[in-house]
Protein backbone atom coordinates (compact mmCIF):
# COMPACT_ATOMS: atom_id res chain seq x y z
CA UNK A 1 0.00 0.00 0.00
CA UNK A 2 2.86 2.77 0.40
CA UNK A 3 3.31 2.39 -3.29
CA UNK A 4 -0.40 3.13 -3.78
CA UNK A 5 -1.00 6.86 -5.26
CA UNK A 6 -4.54 7.50 -4.63
CA UNK A 7 -5.12 10.44 -5.87
CA UNK A 8 -3.62 8.62 -9.86
CA UNK A 9 -7.02 6.25 -9.93
CA UNK A 10 -8.80 5.48 -6.81
CA UNK A 11 -10.03 9.07 -5.75
CA UNK A 12 -10.77 9.91 -8.61
CA UNK A 13 -12.74 6.81 -9.94
CA UNK A 14 -15.13 7.46 -6.43
CA UNK A 15 -15.58 11.01 -7.50
CA UNK A 16 -16.46 10.08 -10.83
CA UNK A 17 -18.91 7.66 -8.94
CA UNK A 18 -20.13 10.04 -6.47
CA UNK A 19 -20.06 13.82 -7.65
CA UNK A 20 -22.90 15.04 -5.20
CA UNK A 21 -21.33 13.13 -2.38
CA UNK A 22 -18.80 14.75 0.08
CA UNK A 23 -15.51 12.09 -0.11
CA UNK A 24 -12.73 11.89 2.54
CA UNK A 25 -9.67 9.29 1.92
CA UNK A 26 -7.29 8.57 5.22
CA UNK A 27 -4.05 6.69 3.46
CA UNK A 28 -1.41 5.28 6.51
CA UNK A 29 0.92 2.75 4.84
CA UNK A 30 4.20 1.52 5.91
CA UNK A 31 5.84 -1.12 3.76
CA UNK A 32 7.36 -4.02 4.99
CA UNK A 33 5.43 -4.35 7.92
CA UNK A 34 3.91 -7.63 9.43
CA UNK A 35 0.08 -7.69 10.53
CA UNK A 36 0.95 -7.70 14.30
CA UNK A 37 2.62 -4.42 14.04
CA UNK A 38 -0.59 -3.19 13.13
CA UNK A 39 -2.26 -4.82 15.78
CA UNK A 40 -3.40 -2.95 19.15
CA UNK A 41 -1.69 -4.69 22.31
CA UNK A 42 -0.01 -7.19 20.89
CA UNK A 43 2.91 -9.07 22.40
CA UNK A 44 6.09 -7.96 21.04
CA UNK A 45 7.39 -10.40 18.13
CA UNK A 46 10.85 -9.34 19.53
CA UNK A 47 12.70 -9.54 23.30
CA UNK A 48 13.89 -5.91 22.74
CA UNK A 49 10.42 -4.20 22.43
CA UNK A 50 7.44 -3.57 24.23
CA UNK A 51 4.00 -4.23 23.49
CA UNK A 52 3.74 -0.32 23.59
CA UNK A 53 6.31 -0.47 20.50
CA UNK A 54 4.32 -3.15 18.63
CA UNK A 55 0.89 -1.16 18.35
CA UNK A 56 2.25 2.09 17.38
CA UNK A 57 1.13 1.64 13.49
CA UNK A 58 -2.22 0.72 14.79
CA UNK A 59 -2.61 3.78 16.86
CA UNK A 60 -1.05 5.93 14.52
CA UNK A 61 -3.44 4.89 12.03
CA UNK A 62 -6.60 5.28 14.74
CA UNK A 63 -5.33 8.42 15.79
CA UNK A 64 -5.69 9.62 11.68
CA UNK A 65 -9.60 7.91 11.65
CA UNK A 66 -10.85 9.50 14.65
CA UNK A 67 -9.54 12.95 14.04
CA UNK A 68 -11.91 12.77 11.29
CA UNK A 69 -14.60 11.03 12.94
CA UNK A 70 -14.86 14.06 15.05
CA UNK A 71 -14.79 16.36 12.54
CA UNK A 72 -17.56 15.51 9.90
CA UNK A 73 -20.54 13.76 10.00
CA UNK A 74 -19.67 10.23 8.20
CA UNK A 75 -21.98 7.52 6.96
CA UNK A 76 -19.80 5.30 5.79
CA UNK A 77 -16.43 4.04 6.25
CA UNK A 78 -14.36 1.82 4.04
CA UNK A 79 -11.20 0.16 5.20
CA UNK A 80 -8.80 -0.91 2.56
CA UNK A 81 -6.15 -3.50 3.24
CA UNK A 82 -3.11 -4.75 1.42
CA UNK A 83 -0.18 -6.58 3.63
CA UNK A 84 1.19 -9.61 3.90
CA UNK A 85 4.15 -10.05 2.01
CA UNK A 86 6.29 -9.43 5.59
CA UNK A 87 4.27 -12.18 7.42
CA UNK A 88 5.12 -14.92 4.29
CA UNK A 89 8.32 -14.53 3.95
CA UNK A 90 9.09 -14.63 7.77
CA UNK A 91 6.80 -17.62 7.72
CA UNK A 92 4.22 -15.78 10.09
CA UNK A 93 0.72 -17.50 8.53
CA UNK A 94 -0.23 -20.10 11.24
CA UNK A 95 -1.65 -16.76 12.76
CA UNK A 96 -2.53 -14.74 10.04
CA UNK A 97 -6.59 -14.93 9.58
CA UNK A 98 -6.59 -14.80 13.53
CA UNK A 99 -4.98 -11.71 12.96
CA UNK A 100 -7.21 -9.70 10.13
CA UNK A 101 -10.08 -10.73 12.11
CA UNK A 102 -8.37 -9.33 15.48
CA UNK A 103 -7.49 -6.16 13.31
CA UNK A 104 -10.50 -5.94 11.57
CA UNK A 105 -12.39 -6.19 14.80
CA UNK A 106 -10.34 -3.65 16.69
CA UNK A 107 -11.13 -1.01 14.47
CA UNK A 108 -14.87 -1.66 14.55
CA UNK A 109 -14.81 -1.13 18.16
CA UNK A 110 -12.60 1.53 18.51
CA UNK A 111 -14.00 3.20 15.56
CA UNK A 112 -17.94 2.55 16.91
CA UNK A 113 -18.75 1.40 13.29
CA UNK A 114 -19.86 -2.27 13.35
CA UNK A 115 -20.55 -1.71 9.73
CA UNK A 116 -16.91 -0.94 8.55
CA UNK A 117 -16.67 -1.94 4.91
CA UNK A 118 -13.39 -3.61 4.32
CA UNK A 119 -11.76 -4.67 0.80
CA UNK A 120 -8.79 -6.35 0.90
CA UNK A 121 -5.68 -6.56 -1.99
CA UNK A 122 -4.92 -10.68 -1.88
CA UNK A 123 -1.55 -10.97 -2.25
CA UNK A 124 -0.10 -11.39 -5.38
CA UNK A 125 0.54 -14.62 -7.51
CA UNK A 126 4.69 -13.75 -6.99
CA UNK A 127 6.68 -17.14 -7.55
CA UNK A 128 3.57 -19.23 -8.54
CA UNK A 129 5.00 -19.55 -12.33
CA UNK A 130 8.32 -20.28 -11.13
CA UNK A 131 6.81 -22.75 -8.46
CA UNK A 132 9.21 -20.91 -6.14
CA UNK A 133 6.23 -19.82 -3.47
CA UNK A 134 6.72 -20.31 0.02
CA UNK A 135 3.47 -22.56 1.67
CA UNK A 136 2.95 -19.14 3.90
CA UNK A 137 2.45 -17.11 0.76
CA UNK A 138 -0.07 -19.73 -0.84
CA UNK A 139 -1.94 -19.88 2.55
CA UNK A 140 -1.92 -16.28 3.28
CA UNK A 141 -3.38 -15.56 0.09
CA UNK A 142 -6.27 -18.19 1.00
CA UNK A 143 -6.84 -16.72 4.29
CA UNK A 144 -7.36 -13.34 2.67
CA UNK A 145 -10.18 -15.14 0.62
CA UNK A 146 -11.75 -17.04 3.21
CA UNK A 147 -12.08 -13.66 5.77
CA UNK A 148 -13.50 -11.60 2.79
CA UNK A 149 -15.84 -14.43 1.68
CA UNK A 150 -17.50 -15.06 5.06
CA UNK A 151 -16.97 -11.64 6.94
CA UNK A 152 -19.84 -9.48 6.21
CA UNK A 153 -19.41 -6.14 4.17
CA UNK A 154 -16.13 -7.15 2.99
CA UNK A 155 -14.63 -8.05 -0.13
CA UNK A 156 -11.29 -8.85 -1.58
CA UNK A 157 -9.65 -7.73 -5.15
CA UNK A 158 -7.28 -10.08 -7.22
CA UNK A 159 -3.99 -8.88 -8.04
CA UNK A 160 -2.61 -11.57 -9.86
CA UNK A 161 -2.38 -9.96 -13.09
CA UNK A 162 -0.61 -6.65 -11.76
CA UNK A 163 2.73 -7.60 -11.06
CA UNK A 164 3.96 -8.66 -14.25
CA UNK A 165 4.67 -11.35 -16.41
CA UNK A 166 7.66 -12.49 -14.33
CA UNK A 167 5.37 -12.54 -11.51
CA UNK A 168 7.69 -9.83 -9.45
CA UNK A 169 7.16 -9.27 -5.63
CA UNK A 170 5.38 -5.54 -6.36
CA UNK A 171 3.29 -4.32 -9.18
CA UNK A 172 4.11 -2.37 -11.58
CA UNK A 173 3.78 1.31 -12.04
CA UNK A 174 0.47 0.23 -14.19
CA UNK A 175 -0.30 -1.99 -12.09
CA UNK A 176 -0.45 -0.11 -8.80
CA UNK A 177 -2.89 2.32 -10.97
CA UNK A 178 -5.21 -0.52 -12.03
CA UNK A 179 -5.35 -2.19 -8.54
CA UNK A 180 -6.12 1.97 -7.34
CA UNK A 181 -9.19 1.61 -9.31
CA UNK A 182 -10.11 -2.22 -8.47
CA UNK A 183 -10.15 -0.73 -4.70
CA UNK A 184 -12.40 1.90 -6.03
CA UNK A 185 -15.09 -0.17 -7.48
CA UNK A 186 -15.12 -2.90 -4.58
CA UNK A 187 -15.82 -0.19 -2.50
CA UNK A 188 -18.27 1.37 -4.39
CA UNK A 189 -20.11 -2.20 -4.42
CA UNK A 190 -20.33 -2.36 -0.31
CA UNK A 191 -21.24 1.03 -0.23
CA UNK A 192 -23.94 0.77 -2.36
CA UNK A 193 -25.58 -2.62 -0.39
CA UNK A 194 -27.99 -2.20 2.12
Amino acid sequence: MARLNPDLSFVPTLKNALPNDQLLFIKDAKGGQAIRQWRKNTAPQKANTSAEDNDKLYQKLLHKIMRQLHSYPIDTITFIWMQGERDAQDHLSANYGYELSELINQLKQDTGRNDLNVVLGRLTDFGLKRRKINYDWEQIRHLQVDYAEHTPHTTWVDTDDLNGANDDLHLTVDGYYVLGERFAQAALKLISQP
